[in-house]
């Protein structure tokens, strides 16, 4: 089995249904992964479709109408050939940051489908190259401009806007996700007010109650998570407190009282 089966056979499973690990292959002759046949980049196109749908976008992903290369199949045969950890490696390290909106969204389908079976370097090395999951994550300090340069491209494309609102308006699992997207947050507002104001906004209409309960835990907590969730609100507090007329504008926008004055009192 080449690399390219490989890769075909793990491009097929993270479009499908099925659960457990990735397929697992051989990685010879790797250097045909240049030049894939049109079944895998056909494979590649679907799963372009299905992460786009699963995202909420339309139109071509981030508004971008370029297609998408060959970086997806190449981290779909290093996931296939995770036993052979050296040569899964140097596969991954030939694979280049996604540019078109098509590789990004085609890299983050792999991660999402894929990262759970990966551990150590091949993990963090097929994360790396996913910038929209790293934003949604937390991406090493390496990556954060990477990160934010997706974060801009999204924001300027409607359904992408939306969709990357809903994402980093959820509560954040850990104090490291929330520090990171507090950080986000802090820089956005200074670039797109209206992103962050959205983002918040989306956070107390969806997740309102659970954002509370976390104010709750974190006061409980009085340590990491409590400075982690602190950060988390520092934007919108800068905002309201510079700003007060653009939250008037919304009048939708409630709730948000609680979490900042949290952050004055805890920052």
């Amino acid at each position: 089995m080449s690399a390219t089966d490989t890769s075909l056979r793990v491009l097929e499973w993270t479009t499908s249904d099925r659960g457990g690990q990735p397929p697992r292959g051989d990685l010879a002759a790797p250097a045909e992964l240049a030049r894939p046949g049109r079944d895998v980049l056909a494979a590649v196109g679907r799963l372009v479709a299905v992460t786009s749908a699963k995202l909420r976008l339309s139109g071509p992903p981030l508004g971008d109408p370029r297609p998408a290369g060959v970086g997806a199949a190449v981290l779909c045969a290093a996931v296939g050939g995770r036993q052979r950890r050296s040569v899964a490696a140097r596969l991954l390290e030939a694979v280049p940051m996604p540019r078109s909106g098509a590789d990004i969204v085609a890299h983050y389908g792999v991660s999402t489908r894929c990262l759970a079976a990966l551990d150590g370097g091949l993990r963090e090395a097929v994360l790396a190259r996913s910038p929209l999951h790293a934003l949604f994550e937390v991406p090493s300090p390496a990556e954060e401009h990477e990160v934010e340069a997706v974060l801009e491209q999204a924001i300027d494309d409607p359904p992408a806007r939306r969709a990357a609102v809903l994402r980093l308006a959820d509560v954040p699992t850990r104090p490291g996700q929330a520090r990171w997207r507090g950080e986000v947050f802090e820089r956005f507002r200074f670039r797109d007010r209206g992103f962050v104001l959205d983002v918040y906004e989306a956070a107390m209409t969806y997740f309102g109650d659970a954002h509370r309960a976390r104010l709750r835990e974190a006061e409980a907590d009085g340590g990491e998570l409590l400075v982690a969730t602190a950060r988390w609100w520092q934007a919108l507090a800068s905002i309201e407190r510079a700003h007060r007329r653009d939250l008037r504008a919304r009048p939708a926008f409630t709730g948000y009282l609680d979490g900042i004055r949290f952050h004055w009192r805890y920052r």
